[in-house]
This record gives structure tokens, sequence and C-alpha cells, in this order.
């Protein structure tokens, strides 16, 4: 079996040996746990605030960020689509309340700058003020005469969830199986 590690552009090591192979694998894995288990909360933060889409990444103001903080309590941590029906892409993200640790997401509509909060201490239908309960979200791309625009469908596996829809003025909740 070959190993491949690049180095730069233009050069590229070949390690051809099993034991070579194994003795650089075992010691990135060592460095790699050593990284993770080091890292502190606050460059975690940073770390997922860095992976958000720079197009989004200041719409969120300093009332907001002293409220709550981005989250990985669900992967992947943010979603994109078009949930205000303007024809222009928009972003949720995965957040915690920085006082009660409730999870949510925040939705940002990237053509007004306007941003809602779910969750994360403010009710939303059966979902309650508290979203950590959802293990599993993605968008709802089913438009009629409820939706204008792309939902965001959440749940937990094995049970039951709903549909965040945009009505035009406020997101709202619409039960999904269950």
């Amino acid at each position: 079996m070959i190993f491949k590690h690049l180095l730069n552009d233009k050069e590229q090591i070949t390690i051809k040996t099993s034991k070579m192979k194994y003795w650089i694998l075992s010691t990135l894995a060592l460095i790699n746990i050593s990284v993770v288990s080091g890292q502190s909360e606050e460059y975690a933060a940073w770390l997922l605030q860095q992976n958000i889409p720079r197009e989004f990444a200041n719409l969120l103001d300093e009332e907001f960020e002293k409220k709550y903080k981005v989250s990985d309590y669900i992967n992947p941590f943010y979603l994109t689509a078009d949930f205000d029906g303007d024809e222009v892409a928009d972003i949720a993200i995965a957040i915690t309340e920085n006082e009660t640790g409730k999870s949510g997401f925040v939705v940002i509509h990237k053509s007004t700058g306007d941003y809602f909060v779910i969750g994360a201490g403010n009710e939303m239908g059966n979902g309650g003020d508290d979203f950590s309960w959802m293990n599993i979200w993605g968008t709802y791309t089913k438009i009629g005469d409820e939706f204008i625009s792309t939902g965001i469908l959440v749940g937990k596996a094995e049970s039951g969830g709903g549909i965040i829809y945009w009505t035009g003025t406020e997101y709202k909740w619409k039960q999904h199986g269950d």
C-alpha cells in the first residue's frame, strides 16, 4: 500500500513501507488528539465562526453575540437556502444561548440582514424553546399553498419533528411526522 503526503505544490514524498506508514499515521493521530483535547472553548467557538460563509459572518450585531454563540450541537451546523422567498440564499446557523445553554438556531435573511432566533430560549411551536432534542435537520422544499419558500425540517431520528417556514412576516411551526 502506498501512503502519500503532500509537502507543497511541487514536492511529494511516497512512503512504501508499512512500518514507516504506521509510524507516521500513529504520530499524526497523537498530534491530532493532543491538539483537539487541548482546544479551549473560545478557540472552538472561533473555529466554528470561521467556517460560516463570509457573506453572513458580519450580519449579526453585538447584542446578538453577547446573548448567543455559534454551536456544533448538530452537524452540519448551518444550512443555506432561500428561506424567505426573495430568491436570495439565506442561512440558518446552530446556536446556544449563553445564559441558559438552550439550543436552537438563527435564520439570517441575506437581502435585509434581519435575523430570527428559533429555540435557544425563544418558543417555537411544538419544538419549544430548547432544540437540544433535535438531532437531524435539513431544508424542506415543498412549496405550495402554505409555504412561500424553502422551510427548515427539524426532527429527532426515529421520532417526529416539524417544518419551520416563513409566512412573509414571521417563522411558524408545522408538525411533521409522529
